[in-house]
């Protein structure tokens, strides 16, 4: 369910958002290729029928935007159980190793934005978003058949993540421009386990640089190269867990902001008869890598990585009816610092293409072929 209502209040205009989404589902969850390639079960078949879950989000947005200023706050309420079973009986040979996944939690949040030009050729742009997640219940339960028969962690967290951000846009000439910017990102979170080994808070900060520079060539071509820092972010659990609550093993603390850095330097065309060309070569260095652990359902960070590929792009509007598109990337991945025969990066696709082309009936009617 959508709801959406938009007006004016004086030169702003606002907006106000609400949405509901309720889903319950069955799924196939991964099966052995054997059972299918001697035809004992079908392709979307599965072993075990009550595998799946049920998931609901009501989500509430305002927001306002001006031809300087930008404001917008959110609440959602999220609630998901998922039941997976990755090992079958490995674990339980009795009963099977399913278990079940349950998060519940309030997200609040918002951001604010403002615009002044500075001088005859600059422009500034400054800005700050917040988000608070409560999250009640971050469990994990041992179950046969969607009912409990144990439990394996019952979480609770608070984290509050702040952010702040200033950039400046530069025209030195006609053709000729430049982008400084930087951001900071602060965390601060509180964990409360079932296993109070596993209990704590804490604090972090991230800043984060960044450089682009575009020149236009022509009417049509415009080449651009930028350089920036960033990061992405670990279960704030894995910042304060010392035991392993199914082993009792001492484990090691992740850390809650992993460091990234990425450039690329590419060429735009745009402009004539409706064609809209990109292409881009890109490197982008992780010091830490994310993998999914499918014996456990769970991920955990591993090596740096390092990719670098090229990425092509092109939209027409052929007509007023028909448009077409193509996207296409191809990438390098791999880790760092390791023997070269084991520095593949699991599920990293070398290749993906995806195509379209849409036909628009001026009554409202849309056709659309896709292809990936």
């Amino acid at each position: 369910m959508l709801l959406k209502l938009t007006g004016l209040a004086g030169t702003y205009d606002t907006r106000l958002l609400m949405s509901y989404y309720d889903n319950e589902w069955r799924s196939t969850d991964q099966v052995p290729e054997r059972l299918v390639k001697n035809n004992l079960i079908d392709r979307f078949d599965f072993i075990d029928p009550t595998l799946g879950g049920d998931s609901s989000r009501a989500t509430l947005i305002a927001g306002l935007e001006g031809d300087t200023l930008q404001v917008s706050v959110y609440a959602s309420r999220y609630q998901l159980r998922l039941f997976n079973n990755f090992t079958y009986f490995a674990d339980d040979p009795v009963n099977g190793d399913q278990t079940e996944q349950v998060d519940k939690r309030w997200v609040t949040g918002g951001g604010v934005q403002y615009i002044k030009d500075v001088g005859s050729h600059s422009t500034l742009r400054v800005g700050g978003d917040l988000r608070y997640d409560d999250v009640s219940d971050a469990n994990l339960y041992n179950t046969f058949a969607r009912v409990r028969s144990g439990t394996v962690r019952e979480d609770s967290v608070r984290w509050l993540s702040v952010g702040a951000f200033a950039e400046v846009t530069t025209r030195w000439t006609d053709q000729l421009r430049t982008i400084v910017g930087l951001r900071g990102d602060h965390f601060d979170y509180e964990v409360d386990a079932s296993l109070a080994a596993n209990s704590g808070g804490g604090d972090d900060q991230h800043l984060m640089p960044s450089v682009a520079l575009a020149y236009q060539v022509n009417d049509f071509v415009e080449v651009y190269a930028n350089w920036g820092e960033g990061f992405h972010s670990n279960d704030v659990r894995g910042a304060v867990i010392s035991v392993d609550p199914i082993s009792g093993d001492d484990v090691p603390t992740a850390d809650v902001f992993v460091e990234q850095q990425g450039a690329e330097v590419g060429l735009r065309f745009e402009g004539w008869r409706g064609l809209a060309l990109t292409a881009t070569y890109f490197w982008l260095e992780s010091d830490s890598e994310l993998l999914f652990v499918g014996d456990s359902g769970s991920t955990e960070p591993s090596d740096g990585s390092e990719r670098t590929g090229f990425e092509l792009g092109a939209f027409w509007n052929i007509n007023s009816r028909w448009t077409a598109d193509i996207n296409a990337a191809f990438v390098d991945s791999h880790f760092v610092g390791v023997p070269s025969n084991v520095d593949q990066i699991p599920n990293a696709r070398d290749q993906v293409i995806g195509a379209g082309i849409t036909f628009v009936q001026p009554l409202g009617f849309t056709a659309s072929l896709r292809l990936r």
